[in-house]
């Protein structure tokens, strides 16, 4: 069985300079979500951007905006996401002291749940919260672990297909260290197309 692949573009790498134009190219190029990386130099050694971002993203598209936050102690931040824009939050396994609290206070504030996991995590961290997930990610920001990420996809798109066949939602997005934000969706779309495929019957 084939799940749609929906197209989440990043806006890590945009011109920040041409922002409102590069969200607009996404569109056109058939993205379906806008997807919102936020660290904070302690959970991942970058740094990147916060709620002022997101703000004026949120004024340049009306498509929903999945808001990675790749940060320690994100309940701390929901919040001020939520206000800016954010429609799905995005939270790390290995950041959330007791995830399904974490996920409870993102349902309170109105937004949808994703949950995204290292390599390293095993995918059974999140089967006990399945049914309040919107999307499950799985991680590979380096070479080294790539195989890793797809190995984690392949096991992530189990939990996609059981949400898929119960009617709950099936977005499952892969990110990989070279697949370009904006200018180069295909070849993101062929990794998640890899993972999925392994699975097919």
């Amino acid at each position: 069985m084939n799940l749609p692949i929906k197209l989440a573009p990043s806006i890590l790498t945009a011109d920040f300079g041409r922002l409102t134009e590069e969200i607009q190219a996404a569109e056109r190029g058939g993205a379906d979500y806008i997807h919102l990386d936020v660290m904070d130099g302690n959970f991942v050694p970058n740094l990147s951007f916060g709620p002022l971002v997101i703000a004026a993203v949120r004024k340049a598209t009306k498509l929903p905006l999945d808001v990675h936050l790749m940060v320690q102690e994100p309940d701390r931040y929901l919040a001020d996401y939520k206000t800016v824009g954010a429609d799905i939050l995005t939270v790390h396994v290995e950041a959330c002291l007791h995830l399904h609290r974490t996920l409870q206070n993102v349902l309170a504030l109105g937004c949808k749940v994703g949950v995204a996991l290292n390599p390293a995590t095993p995918i059974e961290a999140v089967r006990e919260v399945i049914d309040q997930l919107a999307s499950t990610q799985a991680i590979g920001r380096q070479q080294t672990e790539q195989r890793a990420a797809q190995a984690l996809a392949e096991s992530a798109y189990e939990i996609a297909l059981q949400r898929y066949q119960a009617g709950l939602g099936n977005y499952l997005s892969v990110l990989a260290a070279e697949a370009s934000v904006l200018g180069q969706r295909r070849q993101g779309v062929d990794l998640a197309a890899r993972a999925l495929d392994t699975q097919v019957a």
